[in-house]
C-alpha cells in the first residue's frame, strides 16, 4: 500500500477542513473580570521560598511619573545653566565638522582622480611614439641586466662570519 502525500493543489482543500473544525468548536471568552481575579488571588497566595512579590500597578505607575519628573527636573536644570545647550551645540558642531571633512575628501578624491587622468594622457602620449618606446624598453632591459649583476655579484662573495661582522 503506498503513502498519498499531499500535493500543492490539496493544501486548499487542508485549510477549508481546518477552518471548518475551527468554527465548530465552541468558543467561551472567559468571564468578566477572570483577569483581575486571577492577579488578586496570586497576590494573596503564600510565596514559595526565594521569590518575591508582585509589583501592583499603581506603584509602577508611581515610579514611572516619579522617573519621568527626575529626567525633566535635571533636562531643565541643564537647559537653564547651560550644560545641554553647550552639548547640543557641541554635538551639532561635530556633525557639521563631519560633514566638512566629507566634503573635502570627496574634493582630494576628485582632485586625485584628475592628477592621475592627466599623468596616464602624458604617459600615453609619449610612449605611443615608437622613438620614446624603444627608449624605455631599453632602459627597461639595462634595469633588470643591472639587477642580475648586482644580485651576482652579492650572492657570490664570501659570508662574513658574526666575529667578522662585529669587528667595527
Amino acid at each position: 500500500m503506498t503513502e498519498r502525500h499531499p500535493q500543492p493543489d490539496d493544501d486548499i482543500g487542508i485549510e477549508e477542513a481546518f477552518r471548518t473544525i475551527a468554527h465548530q468548536l465552541p468558543s467561551s471568552s472567559p468571564p468578566v473580570g477572570f483577569s483581575r481575579r486571577v492577579m488578586t488571588a496570586v497576590r494573596r497566595a503564600p510565596l514559595p521560598a526565594g521569590r518575591q512579590k508582585l509589583r501592583s500597578p499603581s506603584h509602577a505607575i508611581i515610579t514611572s511619573l516619579a522617573g519621568g519628573a527626575a529626567a525633566a527636573g535635571v533636562l531643565t536644570i541643564g537647559w537653564v545653566t547651560g550644560l545641554l545647550q553647550t552639548v547640543i551645540a557641541e554635538i551639532f558642531l561635530v556633525a557639521v565638522q563631519a560633514g566638512v571633512l566629507a566634503i573635502r575628501s570627496v574634493g582630494f578624491v576628485l582632485d586625485l582622480w584628475r592628477f592621475i587622468d592627466r599623468v596616464a594622457r602624458v604617459l600615453t602620449t609619449v610612449l605611443s611614439s615608437p622613438e620614446m618606446l624603444s627608449v624605455v624598453g631599453a632602459a627597461a632591459v639595462l634595469s633588470v641586466l643591472s639587477l642580475a649583476a648586482l644580485t651576482h655579484l652579492v650572492s657570490s662573495s664570501q659570508p662574513v662570519t658574526q666575529r667578522e661582522s662585529m669587528k667595527w
